[in-house]
């Protein structure tokens, strides 16, 4: 094994990268005798060798593998006597049965390659004695932001990994950034801080939004009075979303007006404390906040956002046991200015 070459062990590797090895037989990773190893979020490129590029499992060894890019590496996988391995939720080239698996390519940042020593923009044979190996980049390509080493901050891409958000759905996504899909991305980058980030309409930063009034409505009922009266909102807000997921109103500047007497005004944030309140964002980019009013009064509000438009619901809850409260119900529709 020209990676790692293992004799009567158990091992366990994650987050690693294989890049360039050259042997025999298993020139990323070889398990000769009595091997079991549990590969997790690595990927495996450039490797060669007459005999499992990628992997070779010999007499009673066996590689379980989750997570994980074997990709241009010829005759990736060679299993001897009763070696044995199971692939899942990983992405391999030369196409392997097993739940999740895919075979597309990966997208790269920027793929190693052999190159002329004294030209590197021009590809060479790995037997070519002027040709020398160029390091790669195996950050996957993300149209929301890819970390880039070299400047030490988020790019874009013009285009998407099949990777991202293809891996194993029981597997932690907790250290991904935001926006992460809530499913890891295959790879050695994946369920780390500098896994590349979903595509999604949710992008941090602070955005202004203007309610549309011909949708947006503010229903108020209830009270010893048994009042049903119907608000039209007008007006604006200010949604900030951070990079960790988190969401909140930096401002907020709309009223409700009864539609039957123009001269009944709520102030919108007044009633529903919006400015107050601070929201995360789920698995299915859905905004979800909760607060509480100055009288006591839960407000539940959930806000979907699609393309330009923001569509919000939301509802109050009385306190327990309280008498002639009023409930609010919020419909209502805004558009990114």
């Amino acid at each position: 094994g020209g990676g790692l070459s293992v004799v009567q062990s158990d091992l366990a590797v994650t987050n690693c990268l294989f890049e360039n090895n050259e042997a025999e037989y298993g020139a990323g990773l070889a398990g000769r005798y009595r091997v079991h190893a549990q590969l997790t979020h690595c990927t495996f490129h450039g490797n060669h060798a007459p005999d499992g590029a990628a992997l070779y499992m010999g007499q009673a060894s066996v590689a379980v593998l989750k997570n994980c890019i074997l990709w241009d590496d010829a005759n990736e996988i060679s299993l001897v006597e009763d070696g044995s391995v199971d692939l899942s939720y990983s992405d391999i080239q030369d196409r392997y049965p097993g739940q999740g698996n895919i075979s597309m390519d990966p997208l790269f940042a920027e793929p190693g390659c052999w190159a002329l020593i004294h030209d590197p923009n021009t590809p060479a044979e790995p037997n070519d004695p002027n040709a020398l190996w160029i390091e790669g980049d195996y950050h996957l390509k993300s149209e929301n932001g890819r970390w880039d080493s070299v400047s030490a901050s988020w790019v874009v891409d013009a285009v998407t990994s099949p990777c991202i958000d293809a891996g194993d759905p029981n597997s932690s996504v907790a250290l991904e950034p935001f926006p992460n899909g809530c499913r890891v991305n295959m790879g050695a980058y994946g369920s780390t801080v500098e896994a590349s980030k979903t595509v999604s309409d949710l992008v941090s930063g602070t955005h202004p939004y203007e309610f549309l009034s011909d949708q947006s409505t503010l229903i108020q009922t209830g009270g010893f009075a048994g009042v049903l009266w119907t608000h039209i909102i007008h007006g604006q807000f200010v949604l900030d979303i951070e990079s960790d997921g988190s969401v909140s109103f930096l401002q907020v500047d709309a009223s409700a007006v009864d539609r039957d007497v123009p001269d009944r005004v709520m102030d919108v944030n007044t009633a529903l404390n919006l400015i107050h309140m601070t929201g995360v964002v789920d698995c299915n980019d859905t905004l979800r906040f909760k607060g509480e009013t100055a009288n006591e009064t839960t407000v539940h509000l959930e806000m979907r956002l699609e393309g330009d438009l923001a569509y919000l619901t939301g509802w109050t809850t009385p306190p327990p046991g309280s008498a002639d409260f009023f409930i609010l119900n919020l419909d209502a529709v805004a558009q990114r200015k």
